[in-house]
């Protein structure tokens, strides 16, 4: 859930499917932008912009030189080989509610819930520094709440509920009701715990 099986393998499957897509088309279906000129696409990941050539599929940020792990390398080629260009609209649903998500639910709150709590459950100024430096948007959900751009077309929204003396905080992590048309379940689940450990690492 945390990660992919045999990443290599994975990665060069993914570098497949991008080459057999029409590069036009792709870059309507993701709000991906494409430079016909140096064959490749740009995209904000996380806030930040990304360069993906095409067809070959290499994954760098644009304005740094920093690596970009091949797990989210992958991530990337999934979303714009899976993109389907369906509007986003401000309808959000949970993990279980994406297709096959109702089995996953228990590992994913493990590694993606729980640590969010974990980390901000009393540290709603760390949670909100470090979904600012991620590009988030604040929300009115739970006592503190912020919509993250992973992607153009898939925003997740971390949900904080203060506790206090008696309580313990709560929170919940809601997916756009068009997830299933960007990304496979199986990316959502990796998603999850990816964010938070964006959020904590934007939080040093």
């Amino acid at each position: 859930m945390s990660t992919y099986m045999h990443l290599d393998i994975t990665y060069d499957q993914a570098c497949q499917d991008l080459a057999n897509k029409s590069a036009t088309e792709i870059a309507w279906k993701s709000q991906a932008e494409y430079d016909k000129e140096k064959s490749c696409f740009y995209l904000p990941f996380y806030g930040e912009d990304i360069l993906v050539t095409y067809p070959q599929g290499e994954v760098t940020y644009k304005n740094k030189e920093e690596e970009i792990p091949l797990a989210e390398k992958i991530l990337v080629l999934h979303y714009l080989v899976n993109a389907q260009g369906i509007p986003v609209k401000d309808n959000w649903i949970s993990f279980r509610e994406i297709p096959g998500g109702h089995i996953y639910v228990k590992p994913f709150q493990g590694r993606a819930l729980y640590p969010f709590l974990k980390t901000f459950g009393n540290n709603p100024e760390g949670f909100e520094k470090a979904a600012l430096k991620l590009g988030g948007k604040k929300r009115d959900m739970g006592d503190i709440s912020f919509e993250i751009p992973v992607f153009p077309a898939v925003p997740v929204i971390y949900i904080l509920w203060l506790g206090d003396e008696e309580v313990s905080p709560t929170g919940n992590i809601l997916f756009n009701e068009a997830a299933p048309s960007y990304l496979p379940t199986e990316d959502y689940a990796i998603i999850g715990g990816m964010t938070v450990g964006k959020l904590k690492k934007a939080m040093e």
